[in-house]
């Protein structure tokens, strides 16, 4: 009895402080428990089906006739109408992890349409904000996952299919000419043989850096072929994906897709290794913007960094950076720029300093 007890009370934790990490409204007592998930393997674990529930809840909740039917079964439609708006996502995700469990189970079933005889392996992954981990998958490649990332690996007889559902994964592709690997972007698909790439989907796009080979983006479930011209994207100009056209990249190449125009538009930085600097646990910032150092460095914090002097955001950065402390991190920008860092209990609020 005690042992289902503890069981229940650990359940309640990981639930309420999914749904405070959605919110942005982090308690500091949320906020340890996060931080030391990594030492509690029940709790890790917990917070990761959660992860997977939340992510399917988002489709399952699409469905009117879904919604209405489970709201009767939780008798939530008893609700008052101000209250149920804003409860509604709460009450659902509030389940026991055993229904949150069986939804995910029910959830991917029916968005996934009828099973495919030919798959062979199908697995998710999930990481946590902060958290960065490395995916071995059974045809030999190597996927570094970065911070707040979901994917579903899906692999059959005839291809090994990435969905990236968000986040950002460095992908070490295993060498197969007979099982193309392609990554799925909602939409927008990726194909190689056998290369090294960096993918990170963005509210607006992704963002592609090729290190190795060549890699296709097309349209979903259009045929790519890599017989045309290696780089038949001019560097700086901004191209349509319109039907039945594809643009091949080699090593060296960065791409960012935008969804709202249907465009694809290709640079060559510099030092593309840089744009992976996060696969080593460090970013590198070269004449950045600190508006945009904030940017990544929100991306890994369970904590909102504010910054209070709009002055500060056009300040040039040069520093790398140990993405597993960002008050760390912050700590040594403080050392290179006129800035005092205020630690709240939810949030780290960014002043100039009047002494620099």
């Amino acid at each position: 009895m005690k042992d289902k007890m503890k069981r229940e009370f650990s359940e309640q934790k990981a639930a309420s402080d999914w749904l405070d990490m959605l919110s942005g409204e982090l308690s500091e007592e949320s906020v340890q428990r996060i931080t030391r998930a990594k030492e509690d393997p029940e709790y890790n674990q917990l917070f990761e089906q959660l992860a997977e529930a939340d992510d399917c809840m988002e489709s399952a909740l699409e469905d009117t006739e879904f919604v209405a039917k489970l709201e009767h079964s939780l008798d939530l439609s008893a609700q008052p109408q101000s209250k149920q708006s804003g409860n509604k996502r709460k009450s659902l995700l509030s389940w026991s992890l055993v229904a949150s469990v069986l939804l995910v189970a029910t959830a991917v079933v029916w968005n996934s349409g009828p099973i495919d005889s030919q798959k062979v392996d199908a697995k998710r992954y999930v990481t946590r904000i902060g958290e960065q981990r490395q995916v071995d998958l059974a045809d030999g490649t190597q996927v570094t996952m970065n911070t707040g990332t979901q994917l579903q690996v899906e692999f059959s007889t005839d291809r090994r299919l990435i969905r990236l559902d968000r986040g950002e994964a460095f992908f070490d592709v295993a060498s197969d000419p007979k099982t193309p690997f392609v990554v799925s972007l909602g939409g927008r698909e990726v194909t190689v043989l056998g290369t090294a790439f960096n993918i990170h989907r963005t509210g607006d796009g992704f963002f592609l850096a090729v290190t190795e080979g060549k890699v296709a983006v097309h349209r979903e479930h259009d045929e790519p072929s890599f017989n045309r011209q290696s780089v038949n994207l001019p560097v700086g100009a901004e191209q349509s994906m319109n039907a039945n056209k594809q643009w091949l990249f080699t090593a060296g190449l960065v791409a960012y897709y935008k969804t709202d125009t249907n465009t694809i538009v290709a640079s060559r930085p510099k030092n593309v290794e840089h744009l992976i600097g996060w696969t080593t646990g460090v970013l590198r910032f070269e004449d950045i913007d600190f508006h945009e150092v904030i940017l990544a460095l929100n991306r890994y914090s369970a904590k909102k960094i504010l910054v209070k002097d709009a002055s500060l955001l056009d300040e040039k950065v040069n520093a790398a950076v140990v993405v597993s402390d960002v008050s760390d991190a912050l700590n040594i920008l403080s050392y290179a720029l006129p800035i005092e860092v205020v630690h709240d209990f939810n949030q780290i609020i960014i002043h100039r300093s009047e002494g620099k």
